[in-house]
């Protein structure tokens, strides 16, 4: 997996850099430099492509419990405090 750095924001999902993501540069201008070493690295991206389909596979057997915690009760309690601020 590559994507923008992402380090910033909260996910659901287990980003590790170096592990199971390789991070570039917000405006991409390093995606060129990320993908080359990559491909220069057989055994690391190996070990990284195993990982991030380890780490999804996990982590999408639970996706009905990431559902209710990401969405579900968030939706919740904004709902909750709209309804005691009304009263």
């Amino acid at each position: 997996m590559i994507s923008q750095d992402l380090s910033h924001v909260q996910t659901m999902f287990p980003l590790k850099p170096g592990d199971n993501i390789a991070y570039c540069k917000p405006d991409l201008s390093d995606f060129r430099d990320t993908v080359d070493a990559l491909l220069a690295d057989e055994a690391g991206r190996q070990r990284m492509g195993a990982a991030a389909r380890a780490d999804f596979a996990n982590w999408a057997r639970s996706w009905r419990e990431h559902l209710t915690a990401g969405i579900e009760d968030p939706i919740r309690g904004v709902l909750s405090t709209d309804r005691t601020r009304r009263s």
